[in-house]
């Protein structure tokens, strides 16, 4: 089933483009979601959230080396971010 939808999607990108492609797959994410009951809504919301942020890099700076590091979303702010305090007295 994952193989047929990654079929598609990379069909879909190739004739109409990733901006077509992207409002695409959001607009049927929010129908899918919508079709939940209200009790899932959230929880599917912030299961979608967390798998886009452990994706998504941001750029931080070291308090060490006041350099620019590269981390992932998620990490942002917690034990692996090393422009937190919290990194450099573990």
């Amino acid at each position: 089933m994952t193989d047929t939808i990654s079929k598609k999607v990379t069909e879909l990108m190739g004739q109409q483009g990733a901006e077509y492609t992207a409002g695409f797959l959001t607009s049927q994410l929010e129908a899918a979601i919508g079709m939940l009951p209200k009790t899932k809504q959230k929880m599917a919301l912030a299961g979608f959230h967390a798998v886009v942020d452990s994706m998504l890099m941001v750029t931080v700076k070291s308090l060490m080396t006041k350099q620019d590091v590269q981390i992932r979303k998620c990490d942002r702010g917690g034990p692996c971010d090393p422009s937190t305090e919290r990194y450099w007295s573990m």
